[in-house]
């Protein structure tokens, strides 16, 4: 977990990544732009990857080891927390509901 890995220092920013990042796909987002961003993410260290794509209903899982390669979740099943968030489990069609 980031806490037992940010260095007990005084003020300003962390240098330490964050374990887990979810980002929300617009339509606009070109994927180009995501390919770059996940590989951002990837390359300073964040472990666990969440890309909703709400158009599809989808959910791509991209994990550190994996570099780019990823899961797919759609709307008919669930994805986890794994080591990040131990017992958090969500169905895709959570995401969506109003």
């Amino acid at each position: 977990m980031v806490s037992q890995r940010v260095p007990p220092t005084g003020k300003g920013a962390v240098p330490v990544p964050p374990d887990l990042v979810v980002e929300v796909t617009s339509p606009s987002d070109e994927s180009a732009k995501i390919s770059r961003k996940i590989q951002q993410y990837q390359k300073a260290g964040v472990a666990l990857i969440w890309q909703v794509y709400p158009d599809k209903q989808e959910v791509h899982i991209y994990r550190l080891s994996t570099n780019l390669k990823f899961e797919t979740r759609n709307s008919q099943q669930e994805f986890e927390g794994e080591n990040i968030l131990p017992n958090f489990k969500l169905k895709v069609t959570a995401i969506f509901e109003e």
